[in-house]
């Protein structure tokens, strides 16, 4: 019997399988789908918002620690006078080698620290008496701060404490004195 078309396998040609389109491969996981989502797209805008603040943010605190590390001057306190401090220094205070002087947006500060075996009244009715009516008075549990305005920009401040753990039991006398730096031309 004669072969009918019906039996005989289809003839492809050349032509015919380049025509067939190519679908990607399946075997590595799901397919692979473009996403277009806008809420995608706006949180990824906000998490490259806050990246980015949080670069300028360490930026801005580096610049800060360089700046200050270059503006302050660690000395001893013996180094400065009364009139670097404002107030007169208590007598016979030994002086502590912790002290500073610093240029500061515009106003120079001199930190000193001194200590004395007086009890911490003796050292506050001398600071009372030098300090003036005027001076803002403030009692804690271990001492009391003084706070004197003297002109425009001018303040020195002085705080005596004894903690009996730290320093030997002997009185600590902390002053600080800021005033306005000289205009520069």
């Amino acid at each position: 019997m004669p072969n009918s078309s019906s039996d005989q396998p289809p003839q492809v040609t050349s032509s015919q399988i380049y025509s067939q389109p190519l679908s990607p491969p399946e075997s590595f996981g799901a397919p692979i789908h473009k996403s277009n989502s806008p809420v995608l797209k706006a949180v990824l805008i906000v998490v490259a918002i806050f990246i980015g603040l949080g670069v300028i943010g360490v930026g801005v605190v580096g610049f800060g620690v360089w700046y200050l590390a270059r503006s302050v001057h660690a000395v001893p306190s013996a180094t400065f006078t009364e009139s670097d401090l404002g107030i007169a220094i208590y007598p016979g205070a030994e002086p502590s080698l912790t002290g500073s002087r610093a240029e500061i947006v515009g106003k120079t500060v001199v930190s000193a620290v001194y200590f004395t075996r007086d009890p911490v009244d003796q050292v506050i009715a001398f600071y009372k008496d030098k300090a003036g009516p005027t001076a803002h008075f403030l009692t804690t549990a271990h001492g009391s701060e003084f706070r004197l305005s003297a002109g425009t920009g001018n303040t020195t401040t002085v705080g005596i404490m004894r903690i009996p753990d730290a320093s030997g039991g002997k009185t600590r006398i902390h002053i600080r004195h800021a005033t306005q730096t000289a205009a520069q031309h």
